[in-house]
């Protein structure tokens, strides 16, 4: 489509590969059912882009993180990760395919962020299904990680 584009990437000695939303989703919650402590991190660097925060220090926060179960090392996962929430703004945005009822039009890949951020084992059949089928994310999740867990 006109206005349309895709992320596709080719991390240093390995092969191109075009990471879709599904293997984000799954990526983010493997981590977070291997370790939770870390995975906080994790979901938090997500939060740290959205509200505008420079990605390159994100990333060093991350970087090194270490998990038994993961499809990418953290960094790679919030690097194509804020790639994919500019693809939903450019995307779903006033120049965009098609116009989002969310602003930022990232919202809608926020709120899965942050659903996956707060699932029960055994959740992610839901969630993957809910997105795949371009449903939204139910709507508590549009609370920030920071607001929710400061408390």
């Amino acid at each position: 489509m006109p206005g349309d584009f895709r992320v596709v990437l080719q991390p240093e000695g390995r092969k191109e590969f075009a990471p879709t939303h599904v293997r984000l989703f799954f990526d983010l919650y493997l981590k977070r059912i291997s370790d939770e402590k870390h995975a906080r991190a994790v979901f938090l660097a997500f939060e740290r882009i959205n509200h505008g925060e420079d990605i390159n220090g994100v990333l060093d926060d991350v970087r090194g993180i270490n998990f038994s179960m993961e499809l990418d090392p953290p960094d790679v996962t919030v690097f194509y990760g804020s790639l994919l929430m500019a693809e939903q703004d450019w995307n779903y945005g006033k120049r965009g395919c098609k116009e989002s009822k969310l602003n930022p039009p990232r919202e809608f890949l926020m709120r899965f962020i942050r659903w996956i951020a707060q699932s029960e084992y055994g959740d992610i059949d839901k969630i993957i299904t809910t997105a795949v089928r371009n449903r939204p994310a139910p709507k508590k999740y549009a609370i920030s990680l920071f607001e929710l867990w400061r408390s």
